[in-house]
């Protein structure tokens, strides 16, 4: 999967299944998404991923509900990787 000199980015998305309560500003947020890590060798790479499954897993525990992604692709930005492109796409539903 890894290419020389490219720098990988590594997002977490997550959602937890449940409306939004347009009335409620003290609600938390029930979905989003925030980059996790960079890499640009094949061993940090390898590393990163093992983090971002691990934190993933504990997103989905603390959500309780819901799914958690981890994207791995080619990027600069959280904006130039998503499911469309991304390489590898890591699931974890409740």
């Amino acid at each position: 999967m890894y290419k020389d000199g490219a720098t990988y980015l590594l997002v977490i998305e997550w959602d937890t299944g449940e409306e939004p309560d347009p009335d409620d500003l003290e609600q938390p947020e029930t979905c989003g998404a925030y980059e996790y890590a960079e890499a640009v060798a094949p061993h940090e790479l390898e590393a990163a991923i093992l983090g971002a499954k691990e934190e993933a897993c504990d997103l989905l525990d603390s959500n309780g509900s819901g799914w958690v992604s981890v994207l791995v692709g080619v990027g600069e930005c959280i904006d130039d990787v998503d499911t469309e492109n991304a390489e590898q796409v890591i699931t974890f539903e409740a």
